[in-house]
């Protein structure tokens, strides 16, 4: 199961540029169009006088093809406002109703996917932002990550699920992408294997995640995500919206045993369908090397000082470089970065 190409996702493009219009001249409620817009990864603002637009960026990997889209947008669109969210997209904010259909489209010709990006869907998948080059890291993660983002996305047009469905990675035990609080996450070991977790989340009535799976082999990830797609819509409350996040199943199945057990039956399901999901993925090595240096003070997260040691530019550009444009005002730990109007780290929520 290939990469969805971003031109596939055009089809859909006409069908979101006729009904902002139609927002836009009054004729949609704000409540109807955030239920069709979502799936475009656009909601409006201000009282519905302006869109935002979320752009993914799998596993937190920014090219630098995709650094200098979101640069140019800024410029020529004169975006006012930039927002690194806790899920590693870039949300372009305040935008008007020609622009927001434009960059939508820009988008995915820069090989940027903002669908699925609000809504019910599968959301951008987390990874650690250091990973491949962070101290006492368990192993890379950052391509099996990206592996995970592109089987999701397979899952957009596939039936509804009850709500969103957020997917993390972690290589450590720093875990900065809290794998263990999400919908699904996982959580590297020492051995180059995977923990389990599932049915957590940090919102309302936040739930550490059940341990569903232990020592899962990198290649066998697929298997667990479309055990959890299964598992969600199978017993996920589609009549509740303010109930319908997967961490409220821990409860609505009995406990946290109940729900393992509902989830390894889904997986049962999977290997049992004779459909190969085994993956094979290539390495990313980071060439470049560090100096030795350390980075102290402000830029620093809080966890805690962290040796800086060379960054993904030849493939990717780090978060935490990133954070240094001027429009950036407001960032998360996740990023392990900084406001530069304040100069003071900032709490990922």
């Amino acid at each position: 199961m290939g990469e969805i190409s971003t031109q596939t996702w055009k089809a859909d493009l006409p069908a979101f540029r006729e009904q902002t219009a139609a927002f836009y001249r009054g004729e949609v409620t704000k409540a109807d169009y955030k239920g069709f817009s979502g799936y475009y990864g656009s909601y409006a603002q201000r009282g519905g006088k302006a869109s935002m637009l979320r752009l993914r960026m799998p596993a937190g990997r920014v090219t630098k093809d995709k650094l200098a889209f979101v640069a140019k947008a800024i410029r020529e669109y004169h975006v006012p406002r930039v927002h690194f969210t806790t899920c590693q997209a870039i949300q372009l904010h305040d935008l008007d109703q020609e622009t927001v259909c434009t960059l939508l489209d820009k988008a995915l010709d820069a090989g940027i996917v903002p669908i699925g990006g609000g809504g019910d869907f599968p959301r951008n998948v987390t990874c650690s932002p250091l990973s491949g080059v962070e101290a006492d890291e368990f192993f890379d993660v950052l391509p099996w990550a990206l592996a995970a983002g592109e089987y999701l996305m397979h899952f957009i047009k596939a039936e509804k699920m009850p709500r969103k469905l957020k997917v993390g990675f972690s290589n450590g035990p720093a875990n900065v992408t809290h794998a263990t609080y999400r919908d699904l996450g996982f959580a590297a070991r020492k051995d180059g294997k995977f923990d389990v977790y599932s049915a957590g989340g940090l919102g309302n009535n936040p739930r550490f995640g059940v341990l569903v799976a232990e020592a899962v082999p990198p290649e066998k990830i697929r298997y667990y995500i479309k055990a959890m797609w299964l598992n969600f819509r199978a017993h996920g409350n589609y009549e509740n919206r303010g109930k319908a996040r997967s961490r409220y199943m821990q409860e609505s199945l009995g406990g946290p045993e109940a729900y393992k057990a509902a989830f390894q039956e889904k997986l049962d399901e999977v290997f049992a369908s004779g459909e190969d999901l085994d993956l094979s993925v290539q390495p990313m090595p980071v060439v470049k090397q560090g100096d030795g240096s350390t980075a102290e003070g402000p830029r620093e997260s809080s966890r805690a000082s962290m040796r800086w040691c060379g960054i993904r530019w030849a493939a990717s550009l780090s978060w935490r470089r990133f954070a240094r444009f001027p429009i950036c005002c407001k960032a998360c730990r996740m990023w392990r970065c900084a406001c530069p109007r304040t100069r003071l780290p900032i709490s990922s929520t």
